[in-house]
């Protein structure tokens, strides 16, 4: 990717982005973030109890171990992960659609 060479060289940021991003996808634990939230309550999940579901720290990593992540009833999505009317083939939270985790349906608490 990146060498050493007598002539004077530049090399594009792109590569340098690739070749770190190669290196860190190995080597970083993951991690969650929302930057832009939207209220999300799953109006069919009991209220109260707290499941804890294992998340790997890097799942190219297996000895990197796992975490636990709390579910409940209220979560946090990033905003862009939902719409009110989405279009055909939105794979993402809708009023009352289902999503890819089984018959529950969510909505969002509050508009803005």
């Amino acid at each position: 990717m990146v060498g050493v060479a007598k002539a004077d060289n530049v090399v594009e940021v792109g590569m340098l982005e690739h070749a770190v991003r190669g290196v860190l996808n190995r080597t970083a634990p993951r991690r969650f973030a929302v930057l832009d939230p939207l209220k999300v309550v799953i109006e069919d999940y009991p209220e109260g109890p707290v499941e804890e579901i294992e998340v790997p720290n890097n799942p190219e990593d297996p000895a990197a171990g796992s975490r636990p992540v709390p579910f409940t009833r209220e979560l946090w999505i990033e905003r862009d992960d939902f719409m009110e009317e989405p279009p055909r083939k939105f794979f993402r939270l809708a009023p009352a659609a289902r999503c890819g985790c089984g018959p529950r349906t969510s909505s969002p608490v509050a508009k803005s």
